[in-house]
Protein backbone atom coordinates (compact mmCIF):
# COMPACT_ATOMS: atom_id res chain seq x y z
CA UNK A 1 0.00 0.00 0.00
CA UNK A 2 1.05 3.58 -1.27
CA UNK A 3 2.68 5.77 1.70
CA UNK A 4 0.52 8.79 2.23
CA UNK A 5 3.09 12.34 1.54
CA UNK A 6 3.45 15.48 2.65
CA UNK A 7 5.21 18.08 1.14
CA UNK A 8 6.18 21.30 2.96
CA UNK A 9 6.62 24.22 1.20
CA UNK A 10 8.58 27.65 2.09
CA UNK A 11 10.48 30.45 0.25
CA UNK A 12 14.30 30.26 1.56
CA UNK A 13 16.10 28.19 3.76
CA UNK A 14 17.53 28.73 6.30
CA UNK A 15 14.70 31.01 7.76
CA UNK A 16 12.12 30.76 10.49
CA UNK A 17 9.38 29.17 7.40
CA UNK A 18 11.85 26.64 6.80
CA UNK A 19 12.10 25.89 10.17
CA UNK A 20 8.50 25.43 10.98
CA UNK A 21 8.51 23.16 8.45
CA UNK A 22 11.62 21.29 10.39
CA UNK A 23 9.28 21.10 13.02
CA UNK A 24 6.21 19.78 11.77
CA UNK A 25 8.39 16.70 9.46
CA UNK A 26 10.33 16.16 12.60
CA UNK A 27 6.69 15.82 15.26
CA UNK A 28 5.11 13.86 12.08
CA UNK A 29 7.34 10.88 12.24
CA UNK A 30 6.77 10.16 16.17
CA UNK A 31 2.66 10.90 15.48
CA UNK A 32 2.26 8.80 11.48
CA UNK A 33 5.73 7.08 10.61
CA UNK A 34 3.74 5.68 7.73
CA UNK A 35 3.76 9.86 6.31
CA UNK A 36 6.47 10.62 4.03
CA UNK A 37 7.38 13.87 4.25
CA UNK A 38 9.51 16.06 2.03
CA UNK A 39 10.35 19.74 2.23
CA UNK A 40 10.47 22.06 -0.93
CA UNK A 41 12.35 25.54 -1.36
CA UNK A 42 10.71 27.95 -4.19
CA UNK A 43 14.39 30.06 -3.67
CA UNK A 44 16.67 27.15 -4.52
CA UNK A 45 14.50 24.23 -6.06
CA UNK A 46 12.04 26.05 -7.51
CA UNK A 47 13.70 29.21 -8.83
CA UNK A 48 17.45 29.44 -8.17
CA UNK A 49 18.70 32.22 -10.18
CA UNK A 50 15.60 34.25 -9.18
CA UNK A 51 14.64 33.38 -5.57
CA UNK A 52 18.28 34.61 -4.02
CA UNK A 53 17.84 37.79 -5.48
CA UNK A 54 14.31 37.98 -4.52
CA UNK A 55 15.66 37.08 -0.78
CA UNK A 56 18.55 40.11 -1.00
CA UNK A 57 16.45 42.79 -2.25
CA UNK A 58 13.72 41.96 0.59
CA UNK A 59 16.30 41.83 3.19
CA UNK A 60 18.04 45.42 1.61
CA UNK A 61 14.40 46.61 1.12
CA UNK A 62 13.48 46.16 5.22
CA UNK A 63 17.02 46.91 6.32
CA UNK A 64 17.60 50.21 4.47
CA UNK A 65 13.74 51.61 3.58
CA UNK A 66 11.51 50.04 6.70
CA UNK A 67 9.16 53.26 6.15
CA UNK A 68 8.44 51.64 2.35
CA UNK A 69 8.43 47.85 3.54
CA UNK A 70 5.87 49.62 5.46
CA UNK A 71 3.82 50.53 3.12
CA UNK A 72 3.62 47.64 0.92
CA UNK A 73 3.04 44.99 4.20
CA UNK A 74 -0.85 43.92 4.15
CA UNK A 75 -1.44 46.48 1.49
CA UNK A 76 -5.06 45.04 -0.18
CA UNK A 77 -3.85 47.53 -3.42
CA UNK A 78 -0.48 46.41 -3.66
CA UNK A 79 -1.59 42.94 -3.28
CA UNK A 80 -4.42 42.77 -5.90
CA UNK A 81 -1.57 44.83 -8.64
CA UNK A 82 0.67 41.54 -7.65
CA UNK A 83 -1.94 39.17 -8.22
CA UNK A 84 -2.46 40.41 -11.80
CA UNK A 85 0.97 40.08 -13.13
CA UNK A 86 1.90 36.99 -10.83
CA UNK A 87 0.53 34.77 -13.50
CA UNK A 88 2.76 35.51 -16.51
CA UNK A 89 5.76 36.26 -14.41
CA UNK A 90 5.67 32.88 -12.90
CA UNK A 91 4.58 30.82 -15.50
CA UNK A 92 8.25 28.94 -15.96
CA UNK A 93 8.69 28.59 -12.05
CA UNK A 94 4.97 27.28 -12.19
CA UNK A 95 5.78 24.65 -14.36
CA UNK A 96 8.85 23.70 -12.15
CA UNK A 97 6.59 23.41 -8.85
CA UNK A 98 4.26 21.25 -11.17
CA UNK A 99 7.13 19.06 -12.16
CA UNK A 100 8.26 18.36 -9.15
CA UNK A 101 5.07 17.75 -7.39
CA UNK A 102 4.10 15.53 -10.32
CA UNK A 103 7.22 13.06 -9.00
CA UNK A 104 6.41 13.64 -5.55
CA UNK A 105 2.56 12.97 -5.70
CA UNK A 106 1.73 14.59 -2.67
CA UNK A 107 -1.61 13.66 -0.81
CA UNK A 108 -1.12 17.06 1.38
CA UNK A 109 0.49 20.56 0.34
CA UNK A 110 1.54 22.20 3.63
CA UNK A 111 2.79 26.25 3.26
CA UNK A 112 4.73 27.95 5.44
CA UNK A 113 5.81 30.94 3.50
CA UNK A 114 2.98 33.33 2.22
CA UNK A 115 4.61 33.59 -1.30
CA UNK A 116 4.37 29.67 -1.48
CA UNK A 117 0.58 30.27 -0.94
CA UNK A 118 0.26 32.73 -2.88
CA UNK A 119 1.18 30.93 -5.62
CA UNK A 120 -0.28 27.50 -5.11
CA UNK A 121 -3.68 28.64 -3.91
CA UNK A 122 -4.52 29.35 -7.94
CA UNK A 123 -3.64 25.92 -8.94
CA UNK A 124 -5.77 24.41 -6.43
CA UNK A 125 -8.51 26.67 -7.19
CA UNK A 126 -8.64 25.60 -11.04
CA UNK A 127 -7.90 21.85 -9.72
CA UNK A 128 -4.34 21.50 -10.87
CA UNK A 129 -3.51 21.16 -7.64
CA UNK A 130 -5.67 18.03 -6.46
CA UNK A 131 -3.93 17.76 -2.49
CA UNK A 132 -5.26 19.86 -0.10
CA UNK A 133 -3.59 22.74 0.71
CA UNK A 134 -2.48 23.96 3.89
CA UNK A 135 -1.31 27.40 5.46
CA UNK A 136 1.00 27.48 8.49
CA UNK A 137 1.02 31.27 9.63
CA UNK A 138 4.42 32.11 11.40
CA UNK A 139 3.60 35.54 12.68
CA UNK A 140 1.27 36.91 15.04
CA UNK A 141 -0.18 38.83 12.58
CA UNK A 142 -1.52 38.24 8.99
CA UNK A 143 -0.80 39.79 6.08
CA UNK A 144 -3.21 39.73 2.74
CA UNK A 145 -1.09 37.85 1.01
CA UNK A 146 -1.97 35.06 3.20
CA UNK A 147 -5.58 35.13 1.92
CA UNK A 148 -7.23 33.05 -0.02
CA UNK A 149 -10.85 31.22 0.09
CA UNK A 150 -8.40 28.72 -1.72
CA UNK A 151 -6.85 26.77 1.28
CA UNK A 152 -8.38 23.94 2.76
CA UNK A 153 -6.69 24.35 6.60
CA UNK A 154 -5.07 28.05 8.35
CA UNK A 155 -2.89 26.88 11.16
CA UNK A 156 -3.27 30.12 12.93
CA UNK A 157 -0.88 31.35 15.79
CA UNK A 158 -2.85 32.85 18.18
CA UNK A 159 -7.02 33.23 18.73
CA UNK A 160 -6.15 36.90 17.40
CA UNK A 161 -5.11 35.99 13.82
CA UNK A 162 -7.63 33.27 14.01
CA UNK A 163 -10.24 36.37 14.06
CA UNK A 164 -8.01 38.34 11.52
CA UNK A 165 -8.33 35.49 9.25
CA UNK A 166 -12.80 35.31 10.07
CA UNK A 167 -12.85 39.31 9.20
CA UNK A 168 -11.01 39.09 6.21
CA UNK A 169 -13.74 36.41 4.77
CA UNK A 170 -12.27 32.97 5.71
CA UNK A 171 -14.94 30.23 6.99
CA UNK A 172 -14.26 29.34 10.56
CA UNK A 173 -13.96 25.56 9.89
CA UNK A 174 -10.96 26.19 8.26
CA UNK A 175 -9.28 27.89 11.06
CA UNK A 176 -7.48 25.94 13.92
CA UNK A 177 -5.51 27.86 16.26
CA UNK A 178 -2.43 25.88 16.71
CA UNK A 179 0.59 28.37 17.71
CA UNK A 180 3.65 28.35 15.58
CA UNK A 181 5.34 25.05 15.13
CA UNK A 182 7.99 24.65 18.09
CA UNK A 183 10.62 21.90 17.35
CA UNK A 184 10.07 18.63 19.57
CA UNK A 185 13.60 19.32 20.89
CA UNK A 186 12.47 22.27 22.93
CA UNK A 187 10.60 19.99 25.30
CA UNK A 188 14.04 18.45 25.86
CA UNK A 189 15.41 19.64 29.61
CA UNK A 190 18.78 20.81 29.84
CA UNK A 191 20.46 21.72 32.75
CA UNK A 192 21.43 25.48 33.26
CA UNK A 193 25.13 24.81 35.17
CA UNK A 194 25.86 22.55 32.61
CA UNK A 195 24.34 24.35 29.27
CA UNK A 196 26.63 27.73 30.78
CA UNK A 197 29.73 25.29 31.06
CA UNK A 198 29.51 23.69 27.99
CA UNK A 199 29.35 27.39 26.59
CA UNK A 200 32.39 28.30 28.82
CA UNK A 201 30.51 30.75 30.59
CA UNK A 202 31.01 31.13 34.88
CA UNK A 203 28.18 29.20 36.11
CA UNK A 204 26.81 31.98 38.68
CA UNK A 205 26.53 35.31 36.79
CA UNK A 206 23.34 36.51 34.84
CA UNK A 207 23.63 35.54 31.21
CA UNK A 208 22.23 37.37 28.01
CA UNK A 209 21.62 35.84 24.74
CA UNK A 210 21.57 38.30 21.86
CA UNK A 211 20.78 36.49 18.44
CA UNK A 212 19.28 38.10 14.87
CA UNK A 213 17.61 34.78 13.78
CA UNK A 214 19.18 32.41 11.01
CA UNK A 215 20.26 35.38 9.31
CA UNK A 216 21.93 37.31 12.53
CA UNK A 217 19.45 40.73 11.29
CA UNK A 218 19.87 43.50 13.78
CA UNK A 219 21.91 45.70 15.70
CA UNK A 220 23.84 42.97 17.61
CA UNK A 221 27.12 44.32 17.29
CA UNK A 222 25.69 47.73 19.09
CA UNK A 223 24.51 46.11 22.30
CA UNK A 224 27.04 44.08 24.34
CA UNK A 225 29.14 46.66 25.17
CA UNK A 226 26.07 48.30 26.99
CA UNK A 227 25.92 45.22 28.70
CA UNK A 228 29.18 45.10 29.95
CA UNK A 229 29.29 48.50 30.60
CA UNK A 230 26.08 48.63 32.86
CA UNK A 231 25.38 45.28 34.08
CA UNK A 232 28.71 44.31 35.51
CA UNK A 233 28.63 40.70 36.56
CA UNK A 234 26.63 39.79 33.46
CA UNK A 235 27.44 37.73 30.40
CA UNK A 236 26.89 38.00 26.97
CA UNK A 237 26.15 34.71 24.63
CA UNK A 238 25.80 35.89 21.07
CA UNK A 239 24.53 33.82 18.22
CA UNK A 240 25.79 34.97 14.37
CA UNK A 241 23.50 32.86 12.64
CA UNK A 242 24.71 32.94 9.26
CA UNK A 243 26.04 36.54 9.53
CA UNK A 244 29.74 35.53 8.65
CA UNK A 245 30.90 39.30 8.76
CA UNK A 246 29.21 39.74 12.01
CA UNK A 247 30.81 36.55 13.41
CA UNK A 248 34.43 37.56 12.37
CA UNK A 249 33.78 41.01 13.79
CA UNK A 250 32.77 40.12 16.87
CA UNK A 251 35.11 36.98 17.72
CA UNK A 252 37.72 39.76 16.89
CA UNK A 253 36.64 42.32 18.89
CA UNK A 254 36.06 40.25 22.08
CA UNK A 255 38.72 37.73 22.05
CA UNK A 256 40.24 38.68 24.98
CA UNK A 257 36.51 39.35 26.97
CA UNK A 258 35.88 36.32 29.05
CA UNK A 259 32.21 37.32 29.42
CA UNK A 260 31.42 37.16 25.92
CA UNK A 261 31.34 34.20 23.77
CA UNK A 262 30.69 34.14 19.96
CA UNK A 263 29.06 31.58 17.70
CA UNK A 264 27.93 31.39 14.17
CA UNK A 265 24.91 29.64 12.87
CA UNK A 266 24.23 26.63 15.41
CA UNK A 267 22.07 23.73 16.23
CA UNK A 268 22.49 24.24 19.85
CA UNK A 269 19.61 26.93 20.50
CA UNK A 270 18.08 24.80 22.96
CA UNK A 271 21.00 24.77 25.02
CA UNK A 272 21.78 28.32 24.68
CA UNK A 273 18.19 28.76 26.20
CA UNK A 274 18.84 26.90 28.70
CA UNK A 275 21.72 28.88 29.63
CA UNK A 276 20.38 32.42 29.56
CA UNK A 277 18.52 34.54 31.46
CA UNK A 278 16.66 36.65 28.99
CA UNK A 279 17.05 36.79 25.10
CA UNK A 280 17.66 40.27 23.04
CA UNK A 281 17.13 40.42 19.55
CA UNK A 282 14.24 40.80 16.60
CA UNK A 283 11.27 39.36 17.46
CA UNK A 284 11.15 36.58 14.17
CA UNK A 285 7.65 34.56 14.55
CA UNK A 286 9.18 31.25 15.02
CA UNK A 287 12.51 32.59 17.15
CA UNK A 288 10.29 33.92 19.37
CA UNK A 289 7.80 31.38 20.01
CA UNK A 290 11.05 29.19 20.53
CA UNK A 291 12.17 31.37 23.18
CA UNK A 292 8.80 31.98 24.62
CA UNK A 293 8.17 28.34 25.06
CA UNK A 294 11.18 27.74 27.09
CA UNK A 295 10.23 30.18 29.15
CA UNK A 296 12.91 32.53 27.89
CA UNK A 297 11.93 36.29 28.23
CA UNK A 298 12.28 38.47 25.52
CA UNK A 299 14.01 42.20 24.98
CA UNK A 300 12.95 43.47 21.57
CA UNK A 301 15.24 46.37 19.81
CA UNK A 302 13.80 48.55 17.75
CA UNK A 303 11.33 46.17 15.62
CA UNK A 304 11.07 46.14 11.98
CA UNK A 305 8.12 47.30 10.55
CA UNK A 306 6.15 44.67 8.98
CA UNK A 307 5.56 41.14 11.08
CA UNK A 308 8.34 42.44 13.48
CA UNK A 309 6.02 44.89 14.70
CA UNK A 310 2.97 42.91 14.86
CA UNK A 311 5.12 39.97 16.78
CA UNK A 312 6.44 43.00 19.05
CA UNK A 313 2.71 44.34 19.72
CA UNK A 314 1.52 40.55 20.76
CA UNK A 315 4.32 39.47 22.31
CA UNK A 316 4.22 42.55 24.35
CA UNK A 317 0.89 42.66 25.10
CA UNK A 318 1.08 39.35 26.63
CA UNK A 319 3.36 39.98 28.94
CA UNK A 320 6.57 37.68 27.58
CA UNK A 321 8.79 40.99 25.96
CA UNK A 322 9.82 44.26 26.72
CA UNK A 323 9.98 46.69 23.87
CA UNK A 324 13.03 49.16 23.29
CA UNK A 325 13.68 51.31 20.83
CA UNK A 326 17.26 52.75 21.68
CA UNK A 327 19.87 50.38 21.61
CA UNK A 328 21.57 52.40 24.33
CA UNK A 329 18.96 52.57 26.96
CA UNK A 330 19.45 48.14 26.90
CA UNK A 331 22.55 48.35 29.44
CA UNK A 332 19.94 50.49 32.24
CA UNK A 333 16.91 48.37 31.09
CA UNK A 334 18.80 44.60 31.68
CA UNK A 335 20.14 45.96 34.86
CA UNK A 336 16.67 46.52 36.06
CA UNK A 337 15.30 43.60 34.96
CA UNK A 338 17.93 41.09 36.20
CA UNK A 339 17.74 42.66 39.35
CA UNK A 340 13.95 42.03 39.96
CA UNK A 341 13.44 38.13 39.80
CA UNK A 342 9.77 38.56 40.47
CA UNK A 343 9.21 40.55 37.21
CA UNK A 344 11.92 38.05 35.94
CA UNK A 345 9.65 35.44 36.91
CA UNK A 346 6.45 36.24 36.06
CA UNK A 347 7.88 37.61 31.72
CA UNK A 348 9.08 33.90 32.52
CA UNK A 349 5.60 32.58 33.02
CA UNK A 350 3.55 34.95 30.87
CA UNK A 351 6.19 33.77 27.90
CA UNK A 352 5.12 30.24 28.69
CA UNK A 353 1.76 30.40 28.55
CA UNK A 354 1.91 32.40 25.14
CA UNK A 355 3.55 30.25 23.20
CA UNK A 356 2.64 26.25 24.07
CA UNK A 357 5.80 23.87 23.50
CA UNK A 358 3.48 21.08 22.09
CA UNK A 359 2.54 23.66 19.39
CA UNK A 360 3.87 21.28 16.40
CA UNK A 361 2.27 18.25 18.20
CA UNK A 362 -1.45 20.14 17.65
CA UNK A 363 -0.80 21.65 14.55
CA UNK A 364 0.51 17.96 13.28
CA UNK A 365 -2.94 16.09 14.03
CA UNK A 366 -4.64 18.48 12.60
CA UNK A 367 -2.76 18.08 9.09
CA UNK A 368 -3.41 14.55 9.52
CA UNK A 369 -7.28 14.92 10.35
CA UNK A 370 -7.41 17.10 6.98
CA UNK A 371 -5.12 14.38 5.06
CA UNK A 372 -7.57 11.49 6.06
CA UNK A 373 -10.70 13.65 5.33
CA UNK A 374 -13.07 12.51 2.51
CA UNK A 375 -12.35 14.51 -0.71
CA UNK A 376 -16.20 15.64 -1.24
CA UNK A 377 -15.52 17.11 2.59
CA UNK A 378 -12.54 19.58 1.22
Amino acid sequence: MRSSRVVFVYGDRPSGHSAAAAALREQLKSLAPHVRAHELSLATEVAPVVGPVISAAYLGLIQRTPRLWNYLYDNKTVAAALKEIREPLSALHRMRLRTRFKSLEPDLVVCTHALACAVLETDRADGTLRAPLAAVITDYGVHEYWVSKNVDLYLAPSVEVRDALLERGIARERIAVTGIPVHPRFREEHDRTHARESFHLHPDGPVVLFAGGSKGLGPIGEMIDPLLRDVPKAQALVVCGRNEDLYLALRKRYRRQPRVRVLAYTSRVPECFAASDVLVGTPGGVTASEAAAAGLPLIIVDPLPGQELKNCAWLTAKGAAIRLDDPKKLGSTLRNLLRAPGKLQAMRGSARRAAPIDSAETACRKLLDLLSAPAHML
